[in-house]
């Protein structure tokens, strides 16, 4: 499986290095919390089937 995490932040937002390097489950939920490497939010998101 691979992520495409590219249009959770604005423009704005990016500095050198923005990486994705934070995933987790949420137990008993189908959501994951997602953050990255100098990103200044994160966010929580449902994985669908492509």
């Amino acid at each position: 499986m691979s992520i495409d995490a590219s249009g959770l932040l604005h423009d704005d937002e990016l500095v050198p290095g923005p990486t994705l390097n934070g995933i987790a489950a949420v137990p008993g939920t189908d959501q994951f919390p997602v953050t990255g490497k100098f990103w200044p939010r994160m966010f929580r998101v449902v994985f669908v089937p492509a």
